[in-house]
């Protein structure tokens, strides 16, 4: 537990994270690789442990290369999946790939993204799972097009997604 923490402190010194990766269990491990200062030859080291929650952890980094990146958004756990589509540095192809995800929580992270194409945000207004239309409802990119869309869904979750929207116009929230 002493180790997590300290593996978690935001001044801690690249050379303790290097040992603290060498001597933890893999939660202390975990919290390293997230760590925003962890060398970058812990989190390539990283890229090829079995373990997810290391494997989420270093599906979230930053400085990952798009190959990798592309590569982990393959893999068979969802929450790895979520993790590449919530990092904002996954490229186009991939968020367009992740947003027909088999996981309704892949796809309403994705929804979530302030850099979705149109082909993406076309295929989530039409996403059967309720919350990841909201999700895209609220939206703050999303065009008038596809507030208008989504104002007219049958659930009220949704609707009420699209009202929350910053850009929603005031006519739309009279429908």
């Amino acid at each position: 537990e002493l180790q997590k923490k300290i593996s978690a402190h935001p001044s801690v010194l690249s050379q303790l994270l290097v040992q603290l990766n060498d001597k933890g269990d893999v939660y202390v491990k975990s919290v390293v690789i997230g760590h925003a200062t962890c060398p970058m030859h812990l989190i390539d080291k990283a890229v090829h442990e079995e373990n997810v929650l290391i494997k989420r952890q270093v599906a979230a980094d930053k400085r990952l290369s798009n190959e990798v990146i592309t590569v982990l958004s393959l893999h068979q756990d969802k929450s790895v999946r979520c993790a590449v589509a919530c990092n904002l540095t996954a490229s186009k192809n991939v968020i367009k790939a992740l947003a027909s995800d088999d996981s309704d929580v892949v796809r309403r992270a994705i929804a979530s993204r302030a850099d979705l194409t149109a082909q993406a945000m076309t295929s989530l207004m039409n996403d059967q799972e309720v919350w990841v239309r909201q999700k895209l409802a609220r939206n703050a990119i999303v065009p008038y097009r596809v507030l208008d869309k989504l104002s007219q869904d049958l659930k009220a979750d949704v609707r009420r997604g699209v009202a929350r929207n910053p850009r929603c116009p005031v006519k739309l929230l009279c429908v």
